[in-house]
């Protein structure tokens, strides 16, 4: 028999998850693109018209995400979509996942992203048995590095000089989290 989990809640006193709708799409399009903040986590470097993005990303859900949620931030009886978090390259056997965040710009730094990042790991190793999970963060990227750090992920790799920006090459810092250590 085959359980699929149709609804479920993930939520603290501030911040919430809860699995990505079409109706999502637009603002997940403006945030996929924002020329501020694409050099933080997305390798693709094109900008797709929004017809390409909901096809590619309708294919995404279906064949390359693994989980994807919403960040919600809990503001006085109002939920405000502030970013997204999704796992891929799920692996059955070995039983890890990678993950990724994105937060807008102006929710970065106030604790929304590692409290968001607790309930999706929780949400990880307590319902899929996940036994390792990885980030990817570029040498840049101090405010998710940070992030990362303070919900237990340690480096385990480096991809030295992987990736151009801002006139120079940077590291890819392969990041992971064992639920003994979260």
């Amino acid at each position: 028999m085959t359980t699929k989990i149709t609804q479920f809640l993930l939520e603290t006193q501030k911040t919430k998850l809860r699995p990505v709708t079409p109706e999502d799409y637009n603002l997940i399009y403006a945030w996929h693109f924002d020329p501020r903040q694409i050099h933080l986590w997305w390798d693709e470097r094109h900008i797709q018209s929004y017809s390409e993005f909901v096809e590619d990303f309708d294919k995404r859900l279906r064949y390359f995400f693994f989980t994807f949620f919403i960040v919600i931030r809990k503001d006085e009886g109002t939920d405000i979509p502030v970013g997204f978090t999704y796992t891929s390259r799920f692996n059955s056997i070995d039983r890890y996942v990678y993950s990724t965040m994105y937060l807008t710009q102006e929710h970065t730094g106030l604790g929304i992203g590692p409290e968001a990042g607790r309930l999706h790991i929780q949400y990880l190793f307590s319902v899929f048995n996940i036994r390792k999970i990885y980030a990817e963060i570029y040498g840049y990227n101090e405010a998710s590095m940070k992030a990362a750090k303070a919900v237990g992920f340690v480096e385990e790799g480096r991809l030295k000089q992987h990736r151009w920006f801002n006139g120079r090459y940077w590291d890819l810092l392969i990041l992971a989290l064992y639920p003994t250590d979260f």
